[in-house]
């Protein structure tokens, strides 16, 4: 019996792995008119995983009758819901002035950060080299645009951080190299809970010496 090449297998687009079946949501996201940016990213990521993104493209449904279903699907659904570049790079970058933390927690305000920023790399991140000269380029040009965008993305999440933080901001662009944007979140975080157990020691003893008082003010009939 001649031995299967599993890595021939699993890159066949047409393989089914033992989880792909249609009863399997692909995404915990459902669509609902609203947000076919970050909805469709999402799909697209987890096609990307199972090899089955080139389902929604030309390259399989020339060959497969029954993909051009859902080619079709998605092709209507960009045309009926993605808009123009230059809108929505617009709202975007609009939302992204505006993001500040306020009362929300340090988890809630990077989580709502985060989904704006990543559309928005989505939409406008760095442009492919067609040619070739970055593979060849000597002086790590790609890596230098990238860690740009990661600085810039630090930057932008400092500035929304509540003034409470404000000294912590500074210790943190002080460092040399700066520290990704999840690092910073990190310790922006930890601060945030340690801040929390000083807050609920302060409020224990409070009550402590409330109850002393009480006991010794109290005097039996």
């Amino acid at each position: 019996m001649p031995e299967t090449n599993n890595s021939s297998v699993y890159s066949d687009p047409i393989h089914l792995a033992p989880g792909d079946h249609s009863i399997i949501q692909l995404i915990p996201t459902v669509f609902k008119g609203r947000g076919f940016l970050h909805w469709s990213s999402n799909v697209k990521l987890a096609l990307s995983s199972k090899n089955k993104l080139r389902f929604l493209t030309e390259s399989i449904s020339s060959s497969l009758t029954y993909v051009t279903s859902s080619k079709e699907l998605w092709e209507e659904l960009n045309e009926r819901y993605n808009q123009s570049n230059a809108p929505m790079l617009y709202q975007l970058r609009k939302d992204m002035l505006h993001i500040t933390q306020g009362d929300e927690s340090v988890v809630e305000y990077y989580a709502r950060f985060k989904s704006v920023w990543e559309d928005l790399r989505s939409l406008d991140g760095i442009p492919n080299c067609d040619c070739g000269a970055v593979t060849k380029c000597s002086c790590n040009l790609l890596k230098k645009i990238v860690d740009r965008d990661n600085t810039h993305m630090l930057i932008d999440f400092l500035m929304g951080l509540d003034k409470k933080y404000e000294s912590l901001r500074g210790q943190i662009l002080a460092m040399d190299p700066l520290p990704t944007v999840n690092r910073a979140f990190s310790k922006v975080h930890q601060s945030e809970i340690q801040q929390q157990i000083r807050n609920s020691g302060q409020g224990d003893t409070s009550d402590g010496m409330a109850m002393a008082v009480h006991k010794n003010n109290f005097r039996p009939d």
